[in-house]
């Protein structure tokens, strides 16, 4: 009998400003693995649409995995050291086992370097995001501690 794993996507809903705050300060201490796979954002003191939008932009941030800029060394990488090569005048002919275990080591090395400076960057736009996405917070509640003094 054939059993169907299910794809269960484990969603982590903030509702209020101070439950922002604490995936905030969460987000900024180095883990390697979490069980939250996605974040909705259903903040009273923005509009659903708002909430939408940061939920995606968070998602797309928190999510990142390094790939696009991983490759993007990696071919650079491996460009860098075909020309090199040829730009000190080896041939095809003298192309061996050395050369080509040499050349296959420093691409994964490249793409290795480039996946973590992705990660890296991707890790810094979170971090400023929720900072904004915290400062409007607490510019909203100042606001509207001052209407409600008045």
């Amino acid at each position: 009998m054939k059993s169907h794993k299910k794809d269960t996507l484990h969603t982590q809903v903030i509702l209020s400003p101070q439950a922002f705050k604490i995936w905030a300060d969460s987000i900024r201490r180095f883990s390697f693995s979490s069980t939250i796979e996605r974040l909705e954002f259903r903040l009273e003191e923005f509009s659903r649409q708002e909430n939408e939008h940061i939920s995606k932009t968070v998602n797309s941030y928190y999510n990142a995995c390094g790939c696009s800029l991983g490759s993007f060394v990696m071919s650079m990488t491996f460009v860098a050291l075909i020309v090199r090569y040829f730009l000190l005048g080896n041939s095809f002919q003298s192309i061996g086992w050395k050369q080509v275990c040499l050349c296959i080591g420093y691409t994964l090395i490249g793409a290795l370097i480039g996946k973590i400076i992705g990660l890296g960057f991707a890790k810094i736009k979170l971090i400023r995001y929720t900072d904004l996405i915290l400062n409007t917070l607490s510019y909203i509640n100042t606001v509207n501690t001052k209407n409600h003094s008045l």
